[in-house]
């Protein structure tokens, strides 16, 4: 009969082989963001949105007018 193992060794085998694979890995420069104004941060964005959201607020909302009721089937 074999003898039971400790709860712990499995964790323990998981924990090396991540830290392993994470050691070999390839580190990658961090570029940073550009900077942003004040202003640019909290205005509606017309152009290269800073967020998914539009702006910090995640209002979503563009100020662009080419698309409207009018011009939409």
């Amino acid at each position: 009969m074999e003898r039971p193992r400790p709860a712990g060794d499995g964790l323990l085998l998981t924990l090396v082989v991540c830290w392993t694979s994470l050691s070999s890995a390839q580190v990658t420069e961090i570029i940073p963001a550009p900077a942003f104004s004040g202003e640019r941060l909290v205005t509606h964005p017309t152009s290269d949105w800073i967020t998914n959201g539009g702006n910090v607020y995640n209002q979503r909302y563009s100020p662009l007018d080419q698309i409207n009721r009018d011009n939409v089937a």
